[in-house]
């Protein structure tokens, strides 16, 4: 149960804000994990307040919170102003609750405003974000009509006249973020305001004028007029790319490229991400500095997102990709450019437009730089990290010649003024290059605990993360080609133990070389010819745990393709061991559990491959307990075999052994399940057991876990699955809970409406575009999930986010190439959805066409203004068809728009010779146009028909004229 559940049952439930009070603070006193008490709380509460708009309850909720101080006021406003920019709180009931709230606590506190409603803690600009967001709350109160139900104006004005009160330090602002406070209020005090409101706003852009100066206003007036000019000039139709000034495409492509960054074309794939920046500037035909600005704005956003969140595992990775591969990403981007017409001076001043265009985003700024907590509590980085992203990232610029260092210092006058960082100083004190310094850190001849520190004193090093990342990539490889066993083990057992190493290593090389490199390692490696197998084997075991860890999809080395079920396929069963591995099988168990064995002799090693030995590691615990449960073995001696794994020799085995085990359990039931949950726990609660297994086995014990029989008839789980429940807490460093929370386990859910909610959550226009269409395929078939997607896209469109979907739905049909180097794990969605989804979609829309124009005989006009042949119209005059068939059009049309530039920039940037979307977008394009003028009574095909002929370059693109 979460902060969030307790809430929204005491609240259903009716209980009184003083018994709520007392419920949180006995979930807080035996839940010491939760990691920001204070956020959770008041997310608890807002979330109800989207669907319980102005219940006075919640305000007490709030209010006795803040009295008994397990809420402070502080923590309550910033995070109540950010929410007030969701539309999700723009009921005028709520927002004037919410800021009575505020209001009272400040009341009776009887401290100044910098001391009660904001901490004397908070840093300048952070109060600065604060009053920004006051100023956007209180132009929202503006536009809701007048009730004598709430008086939103006055407590939102005056809830902003204390936060002015507590501004001092003008000085921290740059100019941009300035302008953007002098613009805002500025537009506020068109607006009907009491006269000590105006007074106050006076008073703050006064100061501000004094940061901003006079130059600084005219060259805001001449951008403004600008951007009227451009938005006056370029008007488009829902059928056009996309529209300018939207951050969806750049927030789904950039999360695409760290959420597979793994696989080819994710984030360290070379020039390919760069190729597939080149599509984006031709697909969206925006101006490259409004390109330029969407891109950066973009990443800025979505890393402000999972701040707020929050998750500080994405939080890392998006800070690392902004500050480490992004620069480089715009500097492998300019080359390809130059297809373009753009020259090194027009892309430095083009990024010199978008990043002056950044600055003034100080609300997005700040966000970026509220780092969220850890599991343990601290705050990411904040011993080590002290510039802001946006300095950071000018100077990652400086350093790549993108920008120059006065320009820089003009949006933020800290740029360069710290010097190197602590590695590179380093490194120049040692007389050393980078590469040469990095990799002697690195040496298998050190100490593992110094490699590790070095590590965690690059985490934050952006800047060197790059280089860091190209030596662990050439070291890898070479090792490979050396057949150095000893050498990769040490390397693998730093990249599966140093957390997020591998994350940020993939942001900037090919991870999946490192990969199917490994994989073809194992593939081919045996002790025949070494000196020690023994050591040889449990080097190995290095090796393997850091391909579980991370297999995916084929891999292809040398030209070799090499399936990561190696790793991960096992014999469960005796009788599942292939025949030619029966022999070594046998030999195996014996040496294991025979009471009378010696022990594991090196000849046993020599003989057998450990790839074989890995894949039927699983067969001998099974083994095993079927003859201790025929009294052919006793308990010892099961216990002495089990003994051996829990050392390096074999302990790389356990990950298919437990899992095996743990399925077992599941198909026999519990009522026998015993000894194998007590096998469990012992492998589990060694101490040498390898980091990576509990973590590769979560997902399979939580399903035991869960498992209604588990209970038992007396409804309680037998003791060897609370002692296995308290191992795997222990091991993922969780405290012990009770074991009735054993049986409180969320069971399995049909993964459809899951993935419903994913899919709508990435139509929502109040946040970042984010969609895992790997994971959504996982478990829902193709066809299946497109259905689905279809169904999703035409409620949104129906609800005026036209927009929205036709971007979403070109990223899901074509900017996602989710294929690895053998051919992919995912097929190619789009010729899945114009073969198999568009036919069904056309018949259904002529069902309800037929069923419409039956009920409302004689209507002959339509809201699209295309006639058929004939002189009249066969258009449905329902509004909700009229959004259908601009749905489908625009969809179609931008999708193979889309298709067109990515085949053209893979086939002239990276070189690639096959159809990565499964085949041509000509072919695609000019298929479609025959399929729609075949089906000569479907009003629906004839119309969407239309509609794409009217599109500038359709028709070109059908014949091949492009």
């Amino acid at each position: 149960m979460s902060l969030a559940d307790l809430t929204r049952n005491s609240f259903q439930s009716g209980i009184s804000p003083t018994k709520w009070i007392q419920l949180v603070k006995l979930f807080l006193s035996s839940n010491q994990y939760v990691a920001d008490v204070q956020r959770e709380l008041t997310d608890s509460i807002l979330i109800l307040f989207g669907s319980y708009p102005g219940e006075p309850t919640l305000g007490r909720y709030l209010r006795i919170a803040i009295e008994q101080q397990v809420l402070s006021i502080s923590t309550f406003v910033t995070t109540f102003l950010q929410a007030a920019r969701s539309a999700t709180f723009h009921s005028p009931a709520t927002l004037d609750i919410l800021c009575k709230v505020v209001l009272d606590a400040h009341d009776t506190s009887d401290l100044p405003a910098l001391g009660s409603i904001l901490s004397a803690k908070m840093p300048p600009l952070s109060i600065f974000a604060t009053i920004h967001d006051a100023v956007v709350l209180l132009k929202t109160a503006f536009t809701f009509p007048a009730s004598s139900f709430h008086r939103l104006t006055a407590s939102a004005s005056e809830l902003l006249i204390l936060l002015i009160s507590c501004a001092s330090d003008f000085s921290q602002l740059t100019t941009g973020q300035a302008m953007n406070y002098w613009n805002d209020i500025t537009e506020l005090q068109q607006m009907q305001l009491e006269p000590h409101v105006r007074q106050a706003l006076e008073n703050f852009t006064f100061s501000l004028s004094l940061v901003l100066g006079d130059d600084a206003k005219i060259n805001r007036e001449a951008q403004m007029m600008h951007s009227i000019q451009m938005s006056l000039g370029n008007k488009t139709d829902s059928l056009a790319p996309t529209s300018e000034y939207e951050t969806t495409t750049f927030c789904l492509f950039f999360d695409n490229l760290i959420l597979k960054r793994v696989h080819p074309y994710g984030s360290g794939d070379g020039i390919r991400p760069a190729s597939t920046l080149v599509v984006l500037l031709r697909w969206l035909a925006w101006p490259p500095p409004v390109f330029y600005t969407q891109m950066l704005l973009s990443c800025l956003t979505s890393l402000a997102h999972v701040n707020f969140i929050p998750d500080a595992r994405k939080s890392l990775l998006w800070r690392a990709f902004i500050l480490g591969r992004l620069p480089r990403l715009l500097a492998i981007l300019e080359k390809g450019l130059e297809s373009e017409g753009l020259s090194h001076n027009d892309i430095k001043q083009i990024i010199k437009a978008a990043l002056s265009s950044v600055a003034t985003r100080v609300d997005v700024l700040v966000r970026c730089d509220t780092r969220p907590p850890t599991k343990h509590g601290d705050s990411l980085g904040e011993d080590s990290e002290t510039k802001s992203i946006f300095q950071e990232l000018l100077e990652r610029l400086i350093s790549l010649n993108l920008i120059d260092q006065s320009f820089a210092q003009s949006l933020d006058a800290l740029v360069g003024t710290e010097g190197h960082s602590k590695s590179t100083m380093e490194a120049q004190e040692a007389g050393a290059i980078l590469e040469i310094y990095i990799d002697g850190k690195l040496s298998p001849d050190a100490p593992i605990e110094d490699a590790l520190a070095f590590l965690d004193q690059t985490r934050s090093d952006y800047a060197v993360q790059e280089q860091l990342s190209i030596v662990i990539h050439k070291r890898f490889i070479s090792l490979v080609g050396n057949q150095d066993v000893e050498g990769l083990s040490y390397l693998c057992k730093l990249l599966y133990t140093h957390e997020g190493l591998f994350d940020r290593i993939s942001l900037h090389v090919r991870a999946f070389d490192i990969i199917g490199a490994g994989l073809a390692f194992l593939d081919d490696y045996d002790c025949e010819t070494v000196g020690d197998p023994q050591s040889a084997v449990g080097h190995l075991g290095d090796v393997v745990l850091f391909l579980q860890w991370l297999h995916r999809c084929s891999f292809t080395w040398e030209q070799k393709v090499i399936d990561p079920g190696i790793v991960k396929n096992v014999a469960a069963r005796p009788h599942e061991v292939p025949q030619e591995d029966v022999h070594s099988f046998l030999a195996w168990f014996k040496e294991l559990f025979d009471q009378n064995s010696d022990g594991i002799e090196d000849a046993i090693l020599r003989s057998t491959k450990p790839k074989t030995l890995l894949s039927f590691a699983p067969a001998l615990f099974m083994h095993a307990i079927q003859l201790l449960a025929q009294q052919k073995i006793d308990a010892d001696t099961l216990k002495n075999g089990v003994a051996y794994f829990l050392g390096p020799l074999l302990n790389w085995t356990l990950v298919g052994v437990i899992k095996s085990l743990v399925r077992d359990v599941q198909a026999r039931g519990f009522s026998h399940a015993g000894p194998f949950l007590d096998i469990v726990s012992t492998l589990l609660s060694s101490s040498s057991c390898p980091k990576p297994v509990m973590s590769l086995c979560a997902q399979a014990l939580v399903r035991v876990f869960s498992d209604p029989r588990a209970r038992g008839n007396a409804g309680v789980p037998p003791p060897s699955l609370v002692n296995l429940w308290n191992t795997v807490n222990k091991g993922l460093g969780l405290p012990e809970k009770p074991a009735i929370a054993l049986v409180q386990q969320t069971p399995w859910v049909n993964p459809l409406p899951r993935a419903r909610h994913v899919i709508r959550e990435a139509l929502r226009r109040d946040k970042p575009a984010s969609l895992d269409i790997d994971a959504i395929l996982s478990h829902t078939p193709p066809t299946k999930f497109l259905h689905l997607f279809w169904s999703e896209l035409s409620v949104a469109a129906s609800m005026g986010n036209l927009d929205q979907c036709k971007r979403l739905a070109a990223h899901v049909l074509v900017i996602v190439p989710s294929t690895s180097s053998s051919g992919g794990c995912v097929p190619p969605l789009m010729p899945v959805f114009l073969h198999s989804i568009l036919p069904s979609v056309i018949a259904k829309m002529d069902r309800e066409f037929s069923s419409s124009n039956a009920s409302a005989a004689g209507g002959h006009a339509t809201n699209l203004g295309l006639s058929t042949p004939g002189g009249g119209s066969n258009a449905s005059t329902n509004p909700e068809h009229t959004v259908q068939i601009e749905l489908l059009a625009s969809v179609l049309s931008s999708s193979l728009f889309a298709a067109f530039h990515t085949e053209w920039a893979w086939r002239s940037i990276c070189g690639e010779q096959k159809y990565l979307l499964g085949q041509s977008s000509r072919l695609m394009a000019r298929g479609l146009a025959d399929k729609l003028k075949v089906k000569k009574t479907s009003q629906t095909s004839r119309l969407v028909g239309q509609r794409l002929a009217a599109v500038p370059g359709f028709n070109s693109m059908v014949m091949g004229e492009v």
